[in-house]
């Protein structure tokens, strides 16, 4: 190996290296940062601080909430493109701390916001770029079909609100309903077992179980059988 060859070796390697520890490091200050954050919601529930009025203080912290959320979204990308949902899972529950059941399969490219607060029951399929916003709090039953595309937002901006104030409403989801694909399920709705959203819906309000909606706002369609038996077994195609 001549030298020119073995600079450019060495090179390849160090940037390799370089990036390898970049992504190591973003991971852990992920799991060590939701390590401590749910401690603090055990201790002293999910509230958010006390407002602090000195204005310097803000700055900072809004500052390294920011720097730190951030990172927090590269990470979610970065799972979102392993290309193993074994592996996505582990990642999940271990770095993002989500609650996550059984024989669970969670597509790629699905974005997580806040998945602390997110449970996931046995059985339950998650499309690729669904997107699960869990500042409010996501609950989803066991063998739930959540299609690609699909949007689940717990928070939102109030319109009405002369300083664009958030508010922040736990999504429910029974078990065996199917939020089908390119909908949108908005903060406090709860939809019940077995209830379907049909492709395209905006659930504003509660969906009843056992029943099919559609449209925007969603609205009754029909009945759903309430016969329902199946289970899923968490099994894809592979490198999916």
């Amino acid at each position: 190996m001549n030298k020119f060859s073995f600079v450019i070796s060495i090179v390849i390697v160090t940037i390799l290296s370089m990036n390898i520890i970049c992504v190591i490091g973003q991971f852990s200050i992920i799991a060590f940062g939701e390590m401590l954050r749910k401690f603090w919601m055990k201790k002293h529930g999910s509230s958010s601080a006390k407002k602090n009025n000195d204005s310097d203080s803000k700055s900072k912290v809004n500052t390294l909430r920011n720097l730190y959320f951030g990172i927090y979204r590269n990470v979610v990308t970065m799972i979102g493109l392993v290309p193993s949902n074994f592996l996505r899972i582990f990642f999940y529950k271990n770095v993002l701390k989500m609650v996550i059941g059984r024989k669970v399969f969670i597509h790629k490219n699905c974005e997580i916001r806040n998945g602390i607060k997110i449970t996931i029951g046995e059985g339950t399929i998650v499309g690729d770029y669904a997107m699960l916003d869990g500042n409010g709090g996501i609950e989803i039953g066991n063998n739930v079909n959540i299609s690609s595309r699909s949007s689940l937002y717990s928070s939102q901006h109030l319109v009405q609100s002369p300083t664009f104030e958030g508010e922040f409403k736990k999504i429910k989801i029974g078990n065996r309903a199917w939020i089908s694909s390119n909908t949108v399920v908005l903060p406090g709705v709860t939809i019940g077992e077995g209830a379907v959203l049909a492709s395209g819906g905006i659930a504003t309000n509660n969906l009843d179980s056992f029943m099919i909606y559609g449209g925007v706002p969603a609205k009754i369609i029909k009945k759903r059988s309430p016969d329902l038996s199946y289970y899923f077994d968490g099994k894809g195609t592979w490198f999916n």
